[in-house]
Parts: structure tokens; C-alpha cells; sequence
């Protein structure tokens, strides 16, 4: 029994193209490539691993015509990687299909200035096709970019004359932050005077900052005193106070490493020097 012919907006394609699409569309859940496609169809296409261009195309489909992509795609990718995710995929129609040449997606090209990616053909009959980085990404440098891409078919023989091209389409691409970069204090040393037998709320404030490009990874979660057994407290905020009254015939000034974590547990490239001297306070002469 012969397959029948699945159109995917108006354009006829064959029977490898066709299992193509309705896989990928009981994943994404993109219900448009199997609308148009009977019963029948479906269940053949099941049940029938190979199948025969010719059975597939349709009559009196004039050539060549120009190959069909979506108008807009948005990817991700990680700066420290080259594969972009893209929704919808990356696929390319073309009513000539199943002719060879005519029918078959040779290339997309990509359109505009410094752009860092390129586009791959991975399978000609089915249009399938990837959007990878040609460089190192850097997200701190830029977020986005977005660009334009066409899809060619192969044009009329092996020496791709007449190829058509596709219009136009948008691609928005985000890069997603690692963590690369470590918390770092602004100042090299910090200082500051308590009077003796007084607690406060807060002596002295420390901060750090980071230079990751995402919000997670720059923020500074956390920062702890490593000195041990001193009493002082920092806060998340990097405030600092003392947890009991300091007396100067204990210690005249205290000497305390801090350090600080982003909010992907990065410590910080060099912990700072914190110096709280303690100042006595004034006494009448005759007492």
C-alpha cells in the first residue's frame, strides 16, 4: 500500500522528510507538521521503515521553488561551548522535493557583521540543519546576538545552477554565564577604631564584587571572618560587629581575614586583611 503524501503548509514532501518532522514533533509538541497528514498516513509511516520517492511525489509539482524556513529562531548556547539550542529547530522545506538537486537543502547562510556562529547542513534530504559557534563566546563581552539566516537548495544539478534561496529569517541567540570569575575586594586592607567596652551594630563594612556576566554568579552571596575565636560577626552584607565589649588590656587591636563567596559558591581570589584597633576611653584625671 502506497504512502500517502504529507503536506506541511502546502508543500509536498517525501516520506524520509516526513518521518523527520512528525518525530520531531511529538517533541516539541508542534502539532502543525502532523495536522495536515490523514490517518493513513500516519499509521504507514509507523509501520513502514523505507519507502520509495517516487510513491511520495507529487504529480505535476512544478520546479524549482524556493526553500521554506520559519521567519524567527531563538537559541541559547554557553560561552564555553559551541552548540546552540535552538526552538523551533533549525529544518528547511522546499516543494521540489523528493528531486534530487531541486529538492534538497544544500546550505543555510548566514547574514551580518562579526557574527560568531555558523550554519551546517546535517542531512540534505530532510533539511535538517544545526547553528553552532565559531569562536570561544565571551557573555561578559555580549549577551545577544542576533543575526539573519537563509536556507539554498542545490539548484538543478551537481554544479548547483539556478539554486533558490529562502527568505530571511531572525535569529536571537542568549549566552548563558559560567561561572568563570571569582569575588574580589575593592579595597586591599580595611580599618577601623572601636572605643573599649562598647558593642555596636556595625564597625566597619567590606565588599566584594565579581565580574561574572549573569546575575547569579556576580552576586555575592556570603561573606565569613576565617580568622577563628575572635569576637566579631560579618553578615551577608559584609557588615562587621563585634559580638562582645572589647577591653584594650585584652588585645589593642585585632588583626581578621575575611573572605567572600558569589552565589556559585566561588570563593574569593584573595581573601583581605581586616584591622580593628581598640582606642580606650577617656577617664577623668583624679579618679
Amino acid at each position: 500500500m502506497p504512502l500517502f503524501p504529507l503536506v506541511v503548509e502546502g508543500v509536498h514532501i517525501g516520506c524520509k522528510r516526513a518521518a523527520f518532522l512528525l518525530h520531531h514533533s511529538c517533541f516539541l509538541r508542534r502539532p502543525k507538521y502532523v495536522n495536515h497528514c490523514s490517518f493513513s498516513c500516519l499509521r504507514e509511516l509507523q509501520q513502514s521503515p523505507v519507502c520509495s520517492w517516487d510513491v511520495d511525489r507529487a504529480p505535476n509539482s512544478p520546479t524549482p521553488h524556493k526553500p521554506w524556513i520559519e521567519t524567527t529562531y531563538h537559541g541559547i548556547v554557553t560561552e564555553n561551548d559551541d552548540k546552540v539550542i535552538l526552538d523551533p529547530p533549525l529544518i528547511a522545506l522546499d516543494k521540489d522535493a523528493p528531486l534530487r538537486y531541486a529538492g534538497e537543502i544544500c546550505g543555510f547562510r548566514i547574514h551580518g557583521q562579526n557574527v560568531p556562529f555558523e550554519a551546517v547542513v546535517l542531512d540534505k534530504s530532510t533539511g535538517e540543519g544545526v547553528i553552532r559557534a565559531k569562536e570561544k563566546l565571551d557573555c561578559e563581552l555580549q549577551k545577544e546576538h542576533t543575526f539573519t539566516i537563509q536556507a539554498y537548495d542545490c539548484g538543478e544539478g551537481p554544479d548547483g545552477a539556478n539554486m533558490k534561496k529562502s527568505h530571511k529569517a531572525t535569529v536571537h541567540i542568549q549566552v548563558n554565564d559560567i561561572n568563570e570569575y571569582s569575588p574580589v575586594f575593592k579595597e586591599k586592607t580595611y580599618k577601623a577604631t572601636v572605643i573599649e567596652g562598647k558593642k555596636y551594630d556595625s564597625i566597619l563594612k567590606v565588599e566584594a564584587v565579581d565580574a561574572d556576566c549573569s546575575f547569579q554568579f556576580s552576586q555575592i552571596c556570603s561573606y565569613e571572618i576565617v580568622t577563628p575565636d575572635v569576637p566579631f560577626t560579618i553578615n551577608k552584607d559584609g557588615f562587621i560587629k563585634n559580638t562582645e565589649k572589647l577591653t584594650i588590656g585584652k588585645e589593642h587591636m585585632y588583626k581578621l581575614t575575611v573572605t567572600a563567596y558569589d552565589c556559585g559558591k566561588n570563593r574569593a581570589s584573595e581573601d583581605v586583611l581586616v584591622k580593628i584597633s581598640i582606642k580606650p576611653t577617656c577617664k577623668p584625671s583624679w579618679q
